[in-house]
């Protein structure tokens, strides 16, 4: 998803449901996913090469 209302609960939801995510800074923003002592839930991407990447 590129833009969408309640784009957190949709990030939210498809990680409870254990679908991979791969998000914006926009997308994941607030949620602890990433970095530190937090174990890896989502990948970061903001161009359309880092989508393509991971």
């Amino acid at each position: 998803m590129r833009a969408g209302i309640g784009i957190k609960n949709k990030t939210l939801e498809a990680m409870a449901a254990g679908t991979p995510v791969v998000g914006s800074d926009r997308a994941l923003e607030g949620l602890s996913v990433d970095g530190g002592d937090v174990p890896v839930r989502a990948l970061r991407a903001n161009r359309i090469e880092e989508y393509c990447y991971h």
